[in-house]
């Protein structure tokens, strides 16, 4: 791990002929510089998030060494459209690792819908309006006469 370790002699020797002196000293280890790529991320209005992905670059993780957390955004289902940084969260490599860290974006882009009025339907009705509204998730079919809503079409 980081840390300092001492150097020690050990089992160093210099052999009958000569007299070893030996200094001992110090051996720094510095945590290991890592990059993490935040990878851009898109999803549609009202869905959940995507799982957020990242690459790991620079020296790159020894050892067996795994990161621990996960990628973070403030964006929810609720976001409006546009964009919202993705963040280190609570990603981490532990002491053992120094991250320079790059974010991403998560898109988030306009929910498709679909409003399929039929012109008959509207023609047999004389001067009735039809309107389509949004209702649950669903369009309903409403015609309106006269400010009532006629909910029997």
């Amino acid at each position: 791990g980081v840390g300092n370790v001492a150097i020690t002699q050990g089992t160093l020797t210099a052999g009958a002929n000569y007299a070893l002196t030996f200094n001992p000293g110090i051996l720094s280890i510095t945590p290991r510089p890592i990059t993490i790529t935040a990878n851009n991320a898109t999803r549609i209005y009202g869905n959940a998030n995507p799982s957020l992905t990242f690459t790991v670059g620079g020296l790159g993780l020894v050892n067996g060494d795994q990161l621990t957390g996960a990628l973070g955004t403030t964006a929810g289902a609720t976001t409006g459209i546009g964009t919202a940084a993705i963040t280190l969260g609570t990603l981490t490599g532990g002491a053992n690792y120094a991250i320079a860290f790059t974010g991403g974006q998560l898109s988030i882009t306009p929910r498709p819908i679909t409003l399929n009025a039929k012109r008959s339907e509207a023609a047999m009705m004389g001067p009735s309006r039809v309107a389509m509204v949004p209702a649950h998730g669903r369009v309903q079919r409403r015609c309106i006469h006269d400010r009532k809503v006629d909910r029997s079409h």
